[in-house]
């Protein structure tokens, strides 16, 4: 067990070694929700609340903050597991907290494992290290509209007992979860 209690990076998934899509639950007062307030930002903060009470719901009724990528900080970033939402053209972060994740985002499209995800209506939740700081962890949310946005807020489960690394919310499909080694 000492693996596990000495471990830096507590929040890191115990099984993979890999970030999970949950793993800022276990240090709630470190966790920030970024949204994009560069193009639809009124829709993106709804969008964010969404994803607040989500994650308030699964774990114990806490609030995390949120900021949009207008106000957040270099310390902000450096400091906290990043929960980013939104389109990866409206979040100026979204594509930075995305780099060290196995989704790559193209203009109009992610790609996760070879396979390319176009139709504005899907979306995907991936897990990684925060790029400012690898003890804690980047989530990001992003969908390919508004509309993929919004239905991804509502993804973390509170009933949810698996911790994967990626959901994949493919348009009019069933999500799928992933781990990847």
């Amino acid at each position: 067990f000492r693996k596990w209690l000495d471990h830096d990076v507590v929040a890191k998934d115990h099984v993979s070694g890999h970030w999970s899509i949950h793993a800022f639950e276990m240090e709630l007062e470190k966790t920030l929700i970024i949204f994009g307030g560069r193009t639809n930002a009124v829709a993106n903060r709804e969008i964010a609340e969404r994803l607040q009470r989500a994650v308030a719901r699964r774990f114990g009724n806490t609030y995390v903050t949120l900021k949009s990528d207008r106000e957040v900080t270099e310390a902000d970033l450096k400091n906290h597991h990043l929960l980013v939402i939104g389109e990866p053209t409206g979040n100026s972060l979204l594509l930075k907290a995305a780099a060290k994740s196995p989704v790559k985002f193209g203009p109009q499209s992610f790609v996760v494992l070879n396979e390319t995800f176009a139709d504005h209506d899907s979306g995907v939740i991936a897990a990684s290290e925060n790029p400012w700081n690898d003890r804690l962890s980047a989530v990001i949310f992003a969908g390919l509209s508004p509309r993929a946005t919004y239905r991804i807020a509502d993804a973390l489960s509170p009933d949810e007992e698996t911790s994967p690394q990626i959901v994949i919310m493919p348009a009019n499909r069933a999500a799928r979860r992933l781990v990847v080694r």
